[in-house]
């Protein structure tokens, strides 16, 4: 079985104020098992506040082998997308809104 946490790193932008972001979604863990069809990570998780965000993590946490795959969608203007097949952690990086952000988490899938 596989377990993947979805790790939300936001780096916060800001100009005159501290922005604050609350991200809520229905799947902290997903259980599945190996070589099952590929699922979303979590499509329902929303990202509320205002200002941009500078980037974001998800993460499979336990149970991680080799061959397991992080995707994603298209990607907002200005932010970059990278998978590292050996730690299973994909990383966005780039300046978004939340609205972009959310759409953009809400795309990830994994597959094994």
């Amino acid at each position: 079985m596989k377990t993947i946490s979805t790790l939300i790193v936001f780096l916060l932008t800001f100009v005159f104020s501290f922005s604050q972001f609350v991200l809520t979604g229905s799947n902290s863990t997903l259980t599945l098992a190996n070589n099952a069809p590929a699922i979303a990570v979590d499509a329902a998780l929303t990202i509320t506040g205002s200002g941009t965000i500078d980037g974001a993590r998800v993460t499979i946490s336990t149970n991680f082998s080799s061959g397991d795959l992080l995707s994603y969608g298209t990607l907002p203007t200005g932010v970059t997308g990278t998978y590292n097949s050996t730690t299973g952690v994909l990383t966005f990086t780039g300046n978004a809104t939340a609205a972009n952000y959310q759409a953009l988490l809400r795309s990830v899938i994994f597959r094994s």
